[in-house]
């Protein structure tokens, strides 16, 4: 029984977090919601680990790395933008590749270069990061959904 609940809750929140990447695009943010490049490299970086983790460990998770592609690319898309805004667009590209290169030499010497060492990330980045990909949206789901997983467990 404990089995059956704990495939029904991992069905239920890929479902979920599937569900959230799908209700929009592009995020709408304000000049209030604005990160610096920083955070956005930060955070693309932080979901950049996550992919390797996952890739690393092969597990029934694996579909979450579509989730995590897509808030890295964004993080990516928006922190491209904020460096053209601070560096100007001739020197953007190389500033950003700069902090990406920083980030994530810090990153991997945190988890001493060992992916099943992916939690101290999560604690640290985790809601930040999530924050800042967010688009703010509420989730809509247009007609029924559909969860044949759930339906494979009765």
């Amino acid at each position: 029984m404990r089995l059956k609940w704990k495939g029904q809750s991992l069905c239920l929140m890929i479902a979920f977090l599937s569900a959230q990447v799908l209700a929009g695009d592009e995020p709408k943010s304000s000049d209030s919601e604005q990160h610096t490049v920083y955070e956005y490299v930060t955070c693309a970086v932080y979901y950049r680990m996550l992919i390797g983790a996952l890739k690393s460990n092969p597990s029934d998770l694996s579909s979450l790395e579509d989730v995590y592609l897509d808030q890295m690319n964004r993080a990516i898309s928006q922190g491209r933008r904020a460096a053209r805004k601070e560096w100007g667009a001739q020197d953007a590209d190389k500033e950003f590749d700069l902090e990406w290169q920083s980030e994530y030499g810090e990153m991997i010497t945190e988890i001493d270069k060992n992916y099943s060492k992916i939690r101290k990330l999560k604690m640290k980045y985790a809601d930040s990061c999530d924050q800042i990909t967010s688009t703010g949206e509420q989730i809509k789901l247009t007609g029924t959904p559909v969860l044949p997983a759930l339906a494979l467990l009765d």
